[in-house]
This record gives C-alpha cells, sequence and structure tokens, in this order.
C-alpha cells in the first residue's frame, strides 16, 4: 500500500539516541499519509495508556537523512514490557522510529506538537463531497469521457475543510479538478454509514467502499477515501 511513499523494508525500532542527539524537522508528507494514519489508529486504540501519537521525521546528528518517526504521547508513565507491545502492534507497516513523549525534554516534544497536526482528531465530522473532474494522465476514468463525478467522503472539522482535502487526494490520483458536482459538499452521519448510506445509495458499489470499522477510523483520523466515479456528464446534469 505504502510502495510509492516509502521504499525501505518495513521496520520498527525504539529510539536509543540520547535526547541532544536527535530533532524532529517536519510531519511526514506524502500521498500515502491518510492510509498510513488510518492503519495506525486502530492499532493504538487497543492501548489505554496511549493518548495520542504525531508522525515527525526525525533527524539524527550523526546521520544525513531523516527518518520517518512515531511519538506517542502516554497518559502516564508505561512499562518497558507495554512499550514493547505497543511497538509490536505497529510493526509492519512501515520503517520507522518509535519513541514515547514521557522519555523526552519538554522542549522536544512541544516542538512535534507546534509542527504535527494529532493522529486522533476529535469532533470531526463526515462528508461526501461530489467532485466533477476530468481524466488526468493517470487517474482511473476513461479517457473518452470528457468529464465525470468523483465522490470523496472526507473526516473534517467543516465542510469547507473536507472539500479542499477531497480536491488535493483527487488532484493525487490522477484526475483534473473542475468544480463541485452541484455545488453541494452533503454532511453526513457517520454512525450510519453502511446501513443508511452504502447499502442505500450505494449498493452496487459496496465491495469498492470502506466498512463502518473503516468509516469509523477515518473520522477519528481526519481521513478521506475515494468512492465511485460515474460519468460521462455534463456540467448542469442531475445526477
Amino acid at each position: 500500500m505504502f510502495s510509492k511513499f516509502f521504499k525501505r523494508p518495513s521496520a520498527v525500532q525504539a529510539i536509543q539516541q540520547a535526547p541532544d542527539e536527535i530533532e524532529f524537522v517536519e510531519q511526514l508528507a506524502g500521498s500515502g499519509l491518510d492510509a498510513l494514519r488510518m492503519e495506525l489508529a486502530p492499532r493504538l486504540m487497543r492501548f489505554d495508556g496511549i493518548e495520542n501519537a504525531y508522525l515527525p521525521k526525525l533527524q539524527y546528528r550523526c546521520e544525513d537523512k531523516p527518518r520517518s518517526c512515531l511519538l506517542l504521547v502516554e497518559r502516564a508513565p508505561l512499562a518497558a514490557q507495554r512499550k514493547e507491545e505497543i511497538a509490536a502492534a505497529c510493526a509492519g507497516i512501515i520503517p520507522m522510529d518509535i519513541c514515547f513523549s514521557l522519555d523526552l525534554p519538554n522542549d522536544l516534544v512541544s516542538k512535534v506538537t507546534a509542527l504535527c497536526r494529532p493522529l486522533l482528531l476529535p469532533e470531526l465530522a463526515l462528508f461526501e463531497c461530489p467532485l466533477v473532474v476530468k481524466p488526468g494522465p493517470q487517474s482511473s476514468m476513461p479517457a473518452e469521457w470528457s468529464m465525470g463525478v468523483s465522490f470523496w467522503f472526507v473526516a473534517a472539522a467543516s465542510y469547507e475543510d473536507a472539500l479542499v482535502h477531497a480536491v488535493a487526494s483527487a488532484r493525487a490520483a490522477g484526475f483534473e479538478f473542475v468544480d463541485v458536482y452541484q455545488g453541494q459538499v452533503l454532511q453526513i452521519d457517520h454512525t450510519k454509514w453502511w446501513d443508511e448510506i452504502v447499502m442505500k445509495q450505494w449498493r452496487e458499489y459496496s465491495e469498492h467502499l470502506p466498512t463502518q470499522q473503516q468509516i469509523d477510523v477515518a473520522v477519528a483520523t481526519g481521513g478521506a477515501f475515494q468512492g465511485p466515479t460515474v460519468g460521462p456528464i455534463a456540467l448542469g446534469s442531475p445526477r
């Protein structure tokens, strides 16, 4: 899933360098970041001792290139064995170093919280963003369609944020954004995703849509999923 985002073999290791030998330089970025967040969240939510997490880049002073890092924020100090269990739960996704906030100086942790958004985000809603798009050179849309509607389901704090995220995701998927279909971004009840949205509106596409659990994780992390792309259409045509 992350082959275009991270090239190295999967591995996880705990940081063993002294705090004065490391620096957090920026937030992780890339087209696979949403998927990474949604993969990590359910693993970490199993542990009551973890309050939240961040995904910065970690620079060792003795190395030229930064590494991917998972900074875990504990509710209280954790035993070494518990830390090992949490690290093991995060293994097999991407290569990354793991550190715990209570093991680091406050100024290092504060820098991460200022640089990065947390993994778990409170009070998000789910929005359906229907985007009028043109086929780009790498999109999955038939080249003979002049335009189509690509549906994106995005967790965000507002419809404006959801639309920005959806447009960026559509462009990353190879589409050329044209407009919002019928000018509407709809807020939907994520707790009724499968029974009310998928089974009643998108049953024929159900095998290609996220499960209820995946949507719940997306709402916890601010994730996005690509839905069906329908067409061809002309602007102003009914749904």
